[in-house]
């Protein structure tokens, strides 16, 4: 046995392997050497679950416009571009309350985005808004992406100083490019 870690060489005759080298990935040990293990059988769906019925699929799949019809209606009478603005701005500040951004896309995504639609606004401008807001919040908080973490980790800032550099950040990446962007895209013929 090759313990992780561990590098060596293993002798042997003509036409048998000359050198192994094992790593250790996440701390789990991982073999490069031995018999493929068996496959495990097909997973299938219980049999004991009721198909889905139309009043069952309804409720699962009814919220999204639910929430996106409540959100348009709530925004009044006022112009798509206002509204854009006001559903961007509250996409972005509410990853406040997620600590993860795929929990964040996955429950509001579509409903922010049909919410954008049914006040007017040029869907793929509103796609392409949503889109780029959800990569950007991503650097919110000190929790809020990928390497949020790792940067926070070096000390530099405290937490508060970096929600309210991000919370400003956003604040004016969101108005360049609701502005800016939209304009250019416009220009470009994507709305």
């Amino acid at each position: 046995v090759i313990q992780a870690g561990e590098r060596g060489q293993i002798g042997g005759s003509k036409g048998s392997v000359g050198h192994v080298g094992v790593f250790q990935m996440g701390s789990v040990g991982t073999p490069i050497i031995g018999r493929p293990r068996p496959s495990h059988p097909p997973r299938h769906a219980s049999q004991t679950q009721p198909p889905a019925t139309p009043r069952i699929a309804k409720s699962r799949y009814g919220l999204i416009d639910w929430v996106s019809t409540h959100i348009a209606s709530s925004m009044g009478s006022m112009g798509w571009m206002p509204a854009l603005a006001i559903l961007a701005l509250l996409y972005f500040y509410s990853h406040y309350l997620f600590a993860s951004a795929t929990a964040h896309i996955s429950a509001m995504y579509v409903a922010f985005l049909g919410s954008a639609i049914a006040v007017g606004a040029p869907p793929m401008l509103a796609a392409l808004l949503l889109g780029y807001i959800s990569n950007a919040f991503t650097s919110l908080t000190q929790y809020a992406g990928g390497a949020s973490p790792s940067l926070f980790g070096t000390g530099y800032n405290t937490a508060s100083q970096w929600w309210r550099v991000s919370a400003v950040a956003g604040l004016v990446s969101i108005a360049i490019w609701l502005f800016v962007g939209s304009g250019w895209m416009k220009l470009v013929g994507l709305w």
